[in-house]
């Protein structure tokens, strides 16, 4: 299997006496779903801008597609942190999704038909293409978030990197947007941070903990003792529904 994220003893921070990862290693493999859980504070936005590129680290070595950042030949989509969107603000879903593909269109007073046509194939891919026109604050929140996936994948990336995507909407929504992630991973990479424990062990192939450092054992199961040592203190797991898969499969 094709590697497509090489992490090699990264550490990185905003201040070099003060680093907020610690000597982190990760391999990811092309088409992978990699769930990373971890409490505030403990490196996970920073582990997701090292991957795009957003932060250089201090320490260590990344690849991408085999290759040192930028690779022309491997795109990164990335969604940020759900923000609430000024309803006020006049601008439209097709607008937004467009921001995706080249900062030059900022200098442009309309997107042009091969362009429009690239945005709606994003928009179609998160069921959203008859809102093209419509202005972003007038959409649930649920509806928003998909526009930022549209966003990300307007350039038509190989990797998509989220981070907390459902944090600010609905759980019902929120099983949409994971049911939508799933679909796309069967033709992208994809690797999302989330605290939604329950809905990342049933979507993701596998799990990574994060606290300054990397708890990570290749596998989907996540165990007790992979929360704990990441986590520091002893962890009690609670699933509601079935199918589930928290801990180790179990009757």
């Amino acid at each position: 299997m094709k590697k497509v994220v090489e992490l090699k003893n990264i550490t990185a921070g905003y201040k070099s006496s003060n680093p907020i990862i610690i000597d982190v290693n990760l391999e990811i493999d092309e088409r992978e779903f990699l769930g990373i859980i971890g409490p505030n504070g403990g490196g996970k936005t920073t582990l997701l801008k090292v991957i795009t590129g957003l932060l250089q680290p201090s320490k260590g070595e990344i690849l991408i597609g085999g290759s040192k950042l930028p690779n022309q030949n491997y795109r990164i989509g990335y969604v940020p942190q759900y923000s609430n969107f000024d309803k006020t603000f006049p601008i439209k879903v097709k607008d937004v999704v467009a921001m995706g593909l080249s900062s030059k269109l900022f200098f442009q007073k309309k997107i042009n038909a091969r362009n429009e046509k690239t945005v709606r194939k994003a928009l179609e891919k998160v069921s959203l293409s008859d809102k093209m026109e419509v202005q972003i604050g007038h959409l649930s929140g649920g509806e928003q978030q998909r526009v930022l996936i549209a966003r990300a994948l307007s350039n038509d990336p190989q990797i998509l990197i989220l981070d907390e995507p459902t944090a600010s909407i609905d759980s019902k929504t929120g099983s949409s947007i994971y049911e939508l992630l799933m679909e796309l991973n069967k033709e992208k990479t994809i690797i999302l941070v989330s605290h939604d424990v329950g809905a990342i062990s049933r979507s993701v192939k596998k799990i990574a903990c994060m606290n300054k450092t990397l708890v990570y054992h290749n596998t989907k199961e996540l165990t007790a003792e992979m929360l704990e040592e990441a986590y520091k203190c002893p962890i009690d797991l609670i699933a509601h529904g079935v199918p589930h898969r928290v801990l180790e499969h179990h009757h």
